[in-house]
């Protein structure tokens, strides 16, 4: 029995130590039920794709999930029993700043890293080793807005509406003192005085919570006024579900992150989110699992909390920072994450919000911040109360497919037409963006432009051949995708962002699809970022570090192999020859040359079936799922030859004897049905996908 015991002991000890445990305590009841439960099916989607991919450095994660209730003395305590588990290397929570701040005394006491992926109050992470914030502060979203509304919307009155909450307080403080420092003409009010605030301002600014908000942004519009709103993220909570069409036209929202103008993870995950909860998941979402990759990154090497306290802190700058869903995280010395204001629209077509054609975002890399005055004197940075800021533009990029000419995936290739266009504003040229996999050249035919406005317009038709390794792992049961990748020649994305169009992007079937055994199965787009980890000799560059990365937008046609040809050209050849095969019924052992003439036969009928088969492809590193019935026919075959070889040995020797027979068709019968299991097993695999 003690021995027992012992094994169980290091059996628990062994599952322990091969688990990365993380605390999550959020909202899961109560009036924040909603953004808690949002957030929390955001993490363990996440934890299934990573332990499905083989863990974290090959460790398990595992959440254990507490309910915060929206209440502070539940916060405190759920923060107390996670601090005793010593299971807990960190925590992942809460989601308001009061909750946080409750919560904050247990973690510091346990000696727990909790990262917040929402709580943006100064006071949550000021003065503590153990408090970080996925989102940026209150304060320092407030000073982005200050310094977008005086050099991107060249406002000369602003008039900011203020709540008596923390978020409101501590915004207010820092957007007056910044708007001082930089020469903005500023007016501070209270969100009750909103129907009053209107009157003679360029841009009004609102800083509050939801409810008050979006109160504030009513009574505003309500009393005549038609400028521009610009309100804070907590404002803008469930604000589409919430507020008529005029209300929302002509405001924009300051936003820590978009998935538009995210990489490819980020737009691969929101995809994957869509598709399992048929919605968006919210920005805090996202942040909440970039806590989730640093935090269990920090935690596999296995040396307890303080090692995850150590790696957070070393988390200083953009080329020191740990790799998230929304790129690189890295916190300011308060320990809030560093992360600029993108600032959106709310756009009829869709019903979604959509970036403005200029962005701003903090310059962060040591590379960049060693060049500030040559790159301010060039026009390349702007500096505001001290601080650079490179200048963004974005181009929205769309794209309709018109017909597929040809998909040749044996010279790894396919041609295509379809119809593309650019909205962009201010200094670009659209002949400058390139299509990265196009081959020889690209007939590009202009269709329509309009240059007269603004925001300027251009399209085309568009054809040509494009490079692309097809995967047929899965052959013939194979799905293909067909990607188009359009980036800048020079720009990065320091400088230009490539976003998918996706209000006047159009999902429609391409019934032109050649050959005709592919299928139109849908399509998929998404802009993101792609790295180049040369620097090109470039002697400005020091060790470990990169330049920029690259704006790429990209879209995919998704067809899939009709299976039908396949019955007809693979699978009924392989039977008939099987069943050929099986004549062998018909032939009396004492013939044996006879029986083993038809086996090595219908063997070597496959091996020449297979190699035409084959010549169809490209050389491909992999088998594909054809091979496996090839491979079963050849394996039914040897054994039948084996047999036949084994009954003719026997039978020679003992030429009366009546277990020969028995053998002969027991083995037959036996071999039979071993082919018809794996056939239809892989048959199953292959049509299940």
């Amino acid at each position: 029995m003690k021995q027992s015991l012992i094994a169980l002991f290091l059996l628990c000890l062994i599952a322990c130590t091969d688990t990365i445990y993380i605390g999550v305590a959020l909202p899961l009841s109560g009036s924040k039920a909603n953004r808690g439960t949002d957030i929390l099916q955001a993490l363990e989607l996440r934890v299934e794709q990573i332990n499905s991919a083989g863990g974290m450095e090959g460790r398990r994660i595992e959440l254990v999930v507490k309910d915060d209730k929206s209440d502070k003395e539940a916060a405190r305590q759920v923060a107390a029993e996670l601090g005793a588990d010593e299971r807990v290397q960190a925590v992942i929570g809460h989601y308001d700043n009061s909750m946080a701040l409750a919560a904050r005394p247990e973690y510091e006491k346990a000696g727990l890293v909790v990262y917040s992926p929402a709580a943006g109050a100064p006071e949550f992470t000021s003065g503590s080793d153990f408090t970080f914030s996925g989102t940026y502060s209150d304060a320092l979203q407030a000073e982005n807005i200050a310094v977008y509304v005086q050099n991107v919307l060249e406002a000369k009155t602003v008039v900011v509406l203020a709540s008596d909450e923390v978020h409101g307080v501590v915004g207010a403080r820092a957007f007056t003192a910044r708007a001082g420092r930089i020469g903005l003409n500023y007016t501070l009010r209270s969100v009750a005085e909103a129907a009053l605030a209107g009157n003679g301002a360029d841009v009004v600014v609102i800083l509050s919570h939801a409810d008050t908000g979006q109160k504030a942004l009513r009574e505003l519009r309500d009393s005549g006024y038609s400028g521009t709103i610009l309100i804070s993220d907590r404002a803008s909570t469930d604000i589409i579900e919430k507020l008529d069409l005029k209300y929302k036209k002509d405001t924009l929202i300051s936003f820590p992150f978009m998935y538009d103008l995210a990489d490819f993870v980020a737009s691969d995950f929101l995809r994957d989110y869509q598709k399992r909860y048929g919605k968006e998941p919210s920005v805090w979402a996202a942040f909440a699992i970039d806590g989730l990759q640093i935090l269990s990154r920090a935690a596999a090497g296995g040396k307890g909390r303080s090692e995850v306290l150590n790696a957070l802190k070393t988390m200083q700058n953009k080329d020191s920072g740990g790799d998230g869903l929304t790129g690189k995280v890295f916190f300011d010395k308060e320990g809030s994450a560093v992360r600029s204001a993108t600032v959106v629209r709310f756009s009829t077509p869709g019903d979604m919000f959509k970036p403005l054609y200029d962005q701003l975002k903090i310059v962060s890399d040591e590379h960049n911040l060693r060049q500030v005055d040559k790159k301010v004197k060039a026009g390349e940075f702007l500096l505001a109360d001290g601080v650079p800021y490179f200048k963004i533009k974005v181009v929205y990029v769309g794209m309709d497919y018109s017909r597929v000419n040809s998909i040749r995936p044996k010279e790894q290739s396919f041609d295509m037409e379809f119809f593309l266009w650019f909205r962009w504003t201010g200094d670009f040229n659209p002949e400058d963006l390139v299509i990265v996999n196009a081959i020889g050249d690209v007939n590009r035919a202009p269709l329509r432009e309009d240059l007269s406005r603004p925001d300027r317009y251009q399209a085309f038709k568009v054809r040509a051949e494009f490079r692309h390794p097809f995967n047929l792992r899965r052959f013939p049961f194979d799905e293909q995708e067909l990607p188009i990748t359009i980036a800048h020649r020079n720009r990065n994305a320091d400088k230009l962002v490539l976003v998918a169009d996706r209000e006047r992007i159009r999902e429609y079937p391409v019934k032109e699809i050649y050959p005709e055994e592919y299928l139109y199965l849908g399509r998929k787009e998404a802009g993101g970022t792609f790295t180049i980890y040369s620097v090109f000799g470039n002697p400005g560059y020091r060790a470990n570090e990169r330049q920029a990365d690259f704006s790429q937008f990209h879209s995919s046609l998704l067809v899939r192999r009709d299976i039908t040809p396949y019955l007809i050209t693979l699978f009924f050849p392989l039977a008939i020859i099987f069943i050929i095969a099986l004549f062998s019924f018909l032939i009396n052992k004492e013939d044996f040359q006879e029986r083993l003439n038809l086996f090595m036969t219908a063997l070597l009928t496959v091996v020449v079936f297979q190699m035409a088969q084959g010549a169809e492809m490209p050389r491909l590193g992999y088998p594909v799922m054809a091979d496996f019935y090839f491979l079963i026919s050849y394996g039914v075959l040897f054994l039948f030859i084996l047999k036949t070889l084994y009954v003719n040995y026997r039978h020679r020797r003992e030429p009366e004897s009546s277990a020969i027979d028995v053998l002969d068709k027991r083995s037959d019968l036996l071999f039979i049905a071993v082919g018809l299991i794996a056939f239809t097993v892989i048959s199953l695999i292959g049509f299940a996908g």
